[in-house]
């Protein structure tokens, strides 16, 4: 999140607990914040497949959705780092 420039989202969060003791957290994003940083990570995916196509084929299935198998994070990361300095030095052209 703060690497395409968002410190993070509001979530809704809700405990459920037995015997006194908490058994489940969840959060649940909310708020305008989360819809536009999800806009924005759809922006950087559609960057990564235009501008990374053999990176973003490892780290991604045939439908398109980034493959969570706690192996991709580093090279995601990585890809998003890349395309935040982009549009920083897009923005600083500008």
């Amino acid at each position: 999140m703060t690497a395409i420039g968002y410190p993070g989202v509001r979530l809704r969060v809700t405990f459920s607990f037995k015997d006194g003791k908490i058994q489940h957290v969840a959060g649940t994003p909310e708020g305008p914040e989360y819809a536009q940083y999800i806009a924005a990570t759809k922006e950087t995916m559609a960057w990564m497949a235009a501008s990374r196509a053999e990176a973003w084929k490892k780290i991604s299935d045939d439908k398109g959705a980034l493959i969570r198998n706690g192996q991709t994070g580093p090279a995601v990361i990585m890809l998003v780092r890349e395309y935040a300095q982009e549009q920083s030095n897009k923005s600083a052209i500008k």
